[in-house]
């Protein structure tokens, strides 16, 4: 998939004025083709490991591989494709999860080679959630993926930048969805699990579970597009994709390729009306929910009190603002 770029915070590149009709443009390419593979051997507890060599062999056997590079730890992969493109490959396949995704795009971004509009991106999904390929429409048995790369048929995607901390000195760029509040307490505490099922969907909802009991609501402000809004909240997602957490559907509007960025706030619940509700973020009808309140918009600033946990793409960054 091309990616798209963008110059501000919680924001994402297209600039036409009203929510457009979905583009599903093919960019154009100079390649030949063929796909470099990114290697998450830690995807899925190990799983990218065990799967690297029937990938690639199944990429032989369709003449798409150009080859591999395995990542040796966390934010490898970013350099990883950064020496991809600087070599000439503009496609890029990816063989594990929504963080591998999220690591490959930070170094498209990062590097000045070539525009991002000119690189693809492909998923062999082999991830703990797999949230980014639920919304794209990605196959997820191995060898069906493989086709698909070979197919060729590519569709613009959005990208959006989250700047944060103090100063919005730091910044992230992302593929699916932002979390704060509950989203992002819950993603840091699947993150510092060391019991029973670390690192796999089970890490997250027993984080969801532990959590709904312990966490306070915040009081946030959120600009959306230079209008404010003031809520007490309990989590809020602002994205590209529709599904986070293993399968939430909190986004459930969502369009990968209309320049806009959908957002779902959750107010006031009771710890009863949390747990009962719980299902429905499965299909996305708590959206019905009173206590729910959405927007669309290219740029969305948040502050909180208390501070809050972020996420991107399932992966923690530190706090509000």
């Amino acid at each position: 998939m091309a990616t798209s770029t963008s110059d501000s915070a919680f924001t994402t590149a297209d600039q036409t004025a009203d929510r457009p009709e979905p583009r599903h443009q093919t960019p154009q390419h100079t390649g030949t083709g063929t796909w470099f593979l990114l290697v998450n051997p830690a995807s899925g507890n190990g799983k990218g490991q065990r799967m690297r060599q029937r990938v690639e062999t199944a990429m032989e056997k369709a003449g798409i591989l150009a080859g591999s590079a395995a990542s040796e730890g966390p934010g490898h992969l970013k350099a990883l494709a950064m020496e991809a493109l600087a070599q000439g490959h503009l496609r890029l396949a990816m063989l594990g999860g929504d963080g591998t995704a999220n690591e490959v795009l930070n170094g498209v971004m990062a590097q000045d080679t070539v525009p991002s509009r000119d690189v693809s991106l492909g998923m062999v999904s082999v991830g703990t959630g797999n949230d980014w390929t639920k919304t794209t429409g990605v196959r997820r048995h191995p060898e069906t993926a493989v086709q698909d790369l070979a197919l060729g048929h590519e569709v613009l995607h959005d990208v959006g930048r989250v700047a944060y901390g103090e100063g919005f000195r730091q910044q992230r760029y992302f593929l699916n969805i932002a979390g704060a509040g509950f989203d992002g307490d819950v993603t840091h505490r699947a993150a510092s699990w060391n019991g029973w099922g670390k690192g796999s969907k089970w890490s997250y909802w027993i984080s969801i579970l532990s959590g709904l009991f312990r966490y306070r609501h915040s009081q946030l402000r959120l600009e959306v597009d230079q209008v404010a809004h003031h809520h007490k909240a309990l989590t809020l997602a602002i994205g590209i994709g529709r599904y986070n957490g293993g399968g939430m559907m909190q986004l459930p509007d969502a369009e990968y390729d209309d320049g806009l960025l959908d957002a779902t706030l959750i107010g006031e619940l009771s710890k009863a009306a949390m747990v009962r509700n719980l299902p429905r973020m499965l299909d996305g009808s708590f959206v019905q929910l009173d206590a729910v309140h959405r927007w669309r918009g290219k740029r969305f600033e948040l502050s909180s009190d208390p501070p809050v946990w972020l996420e991107v793409d399932g992966e923690v960054l530190g706090k509000t603002p």
